[in-house]
């Protein structure tokens, strides 16, 4: 069994806010959501994965394949749901 999402060691800085070496993997045939406070980082790691933000340091695998070299093969692996 592979993993269909890895993240290592991800960070992100803003003037007032910073995303610090966050790690996780998703297996495959798992389900995660994201889940916590206001502020807590949950929307810049989606927007991480996707390439909508830059990320400061750090390494993100889709269905291992690097999120930046591969960009377009794993966006088409990809399925969000962003609920408001």
């Amino acid at each position: 069994m592979y993993n269909c999402l890895e993240i290592n060691n991800l960070s992100k800085s803003f003037s007032n806010f910073r995303l610090h070496n966050i790690s996780f993997s998703l297996p495959k045939g798992y389900i995660m959501g994201l889940i916590g406070p206001n502020g807590s980082g949950k929307t810049t790691t989606i927007k991480l994965i996707l390439n909508m933000l830059k990320r400061n340091s750090g390494e993100i695998k889709i269905m291992g394949m690097d999120n930046l070299a591969d960009e377009q093969r794993t966006k088409s692996e990809l399925e969000v749901v962003l609920a408001v």
